[in-house]
């Protein structure tokens, strides 16, 4: 029989049903359990400890169980298996885990489990907005959707054979070391180590990303960023301002707007400039103003090139609409 890991930290044992929902749904979430088969008997052990951005526990119900989480909202749960077996489903996915086996679920899709009696499981709760910037850092910038990984994890074999060596690693760091060691640097390295390579090891809708692919920005970013040009187009923007406020790469951003647009975003903003200084030229007294200063309100410290643009768009010089 494998010993259930992390003994160090205890956190209950119970015969109880209800007991042992409560309390396990303090440290996940709110979940439905019963127990299946007939001669199935709940004799549950579970220990705990978190870190920062993490928590690890094992878990064992004893008897024959089903638990639904339902969708988890806030954390991933990744349910490494010692002992035993369970059939795991997540959204459309259902997988038979085994210790080589094992789901990574993703919090918004339904989840539900059964596991035969005996089973014993190690379970890493990583927490969603920590992951999530754990990819927006690997990325280098925001990201249009949630994550959702492919539910089965093969860890015989590849990057995810490596994952799962290193987060025995982890357990068993937690097991040789007391209560302190996991708000040591060396546990916070672990983790983030463990973060990174989930992220990497397990197939996931950004893994195209993640392995060179140009990442589609949504057509709403570009219709911010044309936003902060139409209402400011006076102003000092550059490619990476309008990429920061929009909360994507510069060089996402051109490439959505010559997808979105078929300009850059430079070209949009002259385009924009321009157009308002027609307004001002077709508005203004000739005797009151110069093509100069309405060049200047609008950005353009240099009236030839402006000048030379503006033929460019419209057909004719500046001074010819001023004087209309």
């Amino acid at each position: 029989m494998t010993r259930l890991p992390l003994s160090q930290y205890p956190l209950f044992d119970s015969t109880d049903l209800d007991d042992t929902r409560q309390r396990v749904a303090q440290v996940f979430c709110d979940h439905r359990i019963d127990l299946v088969g007939r001669a199935s008997q709940l004799d549950t052990h579970m220990n705990c400890q978190r870190i920062r951005n993490t928590a690890l526990a094992s878990i064992t119900y004893g008897g024959d169980v089903k638990v639904e989480p339902g969708e988890c909202d806030n954390f991933f749960p990744v349910l490494t298996i010692l002992e035993g077996r369970g059939t795991f489903r997540c959204g459309a996915e259902s997988v038979d885990a085994t210790p080589d086996v094992i789901p990574v679920a993703s919090p918004t899709m339904h989840l539900s489990m059964r596991l035969t009696a005996g089973t014993k499981l190690v379970i890493a709760r990583i927490e969603r907005p920590a992951l999530e910037a754990t990819l927006r850092d690997l990325l280098d910038q925001s990201l249009p959707w949630p994550i959702e990984f492919k539910l089965g994890m093969n860890i015989t074999e590849g990057l995810s054979a490596t994952w799962a060596s290193g987060f025995r690693r982890f357990v068993n760091e937690m097991d040789r070391n007391d209560r302190t060691w996991s708000h040591s640097r060396s546990a916070q390295g672990l983790e983030r180590w463990l973060m990174e390579g989930l992220l990497l090891a397990q197939p996931n809708n950004y893994t195209g990303i993640l392995n060179g692919e140009a990442l589609p920005v949504p057509n709403r970013v570009v219709d911010a960023a044309i936003e902060i040009m139409e209402a400011h187009p006076e102003w000092d923007h550059t490619i990476g301002s309008l990429a920061s406020a929009v909360g994507v790469s510069a060089r996402s951003l051109q490439d959505a707007f010559r997808r979105y647009t078929d300009v850059t975003p430079m070209r949009y903003l002259r385009n924009v400039r321009l157009e308002r200084a027609q307004q001002d030229l077709l508005a203004a007294e000739p005797d009151t103003t110069t093509v100069g200063k309405i060049a200047a309100r609008w950005g353009s410290q240099h009236l030839s090139r402006f000048a030379s643009a503006y033929h460019a768009r419209f057909g004719e010089y500046p001074s010819t609409t001023l004087r209309k």
